[in-house]
């Protein structure tokens, strides 16, 4: 057959080529970019990187609480203190973007009912 040759933004069928577009439903959804929906975006993106950022402060909080064989249990205590304060600040801001359930946290990251009892949750 003949040798066609490829555009940018084509996809070769054969020796045809045609270019690929969104179907016409979505294409009108792409193309409004408003002001709101710019900055719903952003603040999205905001939200995620905070509850990343304090889920990794939860991580380092539970690790030092599982690393921490001392036997001063004035310290064991302050440290349970900072780890219940550490998952509260998370659970609150899972609740201020409107994540209201905390089950999965509380497995991920094992916290315990002693953690939790600190928060006052039990």
């Amino acid at each position: 057959g003949d040798k066609a040759t490829h555009e940018e933004g084509a996809v070769g069928i054969g020796v045809r080529y045609m270019s690929i577009r969104p179907p016409k439903n979505l294409q009108t959804q792409l193309q409004t970019n408003t002001g709101a929906s710019v900055l719903e975006a952003e603040i999205f993106a905001e939200h995620a990187a905070s509850l990343r950022h304090h889920g990794k402060l939860v991580e380092k909080a539970m690790a030092a609480l599982e690393t921490y064989d001392g036997p001063n249990a004035d310290e064991k205590d302050r440290l349970l203190d900072a780890v219940a304060e550490t998952v509260y600040n998370y659970f609150v801001l899972r609740e201020a973007v409107g994540i209201n359930n905390h089950d999965h946290p509380i497995k991920f990251y094992k916290i315990t009912p002693p953690i939790l009892a600190r928060m006052g949750a039990i």
